[in-house]
């Protein structure tokens, strides 16, 4: 993997995985991940998440999975951390800015139910610029057939779900590009 400045995590489990302790912090697992990634490639990540709410994120059972951001802080820090919390959506503001950051995309959108919610996210650089990105997992494909197998057509499981959870995210985009110095 070498030792890219950003690492997008998916499906981290909180910090007793899946014992269903209605825990939901994953300081620990992001931690020992990090000084994992640190003992082998001598780069010490920091990290970025929104913890969710237990049960509500997908997963195995008592796992709270969540996306999450590694980052290398000698080029990146997270611009004004002002996280929100696990169901407060965030929004595009003048600047641009994030309202929350990192922030999650449309959390209470009903395609987003028992599933990973998309986090957004923006650093400034070393050389002063502004880095935005969006993590996002969309649902599982479970229940979906191979296309070379029996079942014809083949079974496209949750693509109706998937397409919903895109059309949430594209809806956040524009909000990056049509600000009032740039041209929509």
């Amino acid at each position: 993997m070498g030792t890219p400045d950003f690492v997008f995590l998916q499906e981290v489990q909180d910090d007793d995985g899946s014992n269903n302790s209605g825990n939901v912090n994953s300081e620990k697992t992001l931690t020992a991940l990090s000084e994992a990634v640190r003992e082998r490639s001598g780069v010490s990540y920091k990290f970025a998440v929104i913890d969710p709410v237990d049960g509500m994120d997908g997963g195995q059972p008592g796992g709270n999975i969540r996306v999450a951001y590694f980052f290398n802080p000698e080029f990146f820090t997270l611009r004004d951390p002002n996280p929100g919390s696990s169901t407060d959506p965030t929004e595009v503001l003048p600047g641009p800015e994030l309202k929350f950051n990192p922030g999650r995309i449309d959390p209470a959108n009903v395609s987003w139910t028992n599933s990973r919610k998309p986090l957004a996210a923006v650093f400034d650089t070393k050389d002063g610029d502004k880095v935005f990105v969006i993590n996002v997992h969309f649902t599982s494909k479970g229940g979906s057939s191979s296309i070379q197998g029996d079942a014809r057509p083949p079974v496209n499981g949750g693509v109706a779900v998937r397409q919903a959870q895109a059309e949430s995210v594209a809806v956040f985009l524009p909000s990056f590009t049509c600000m009032p110095h740039i041209a929509c």
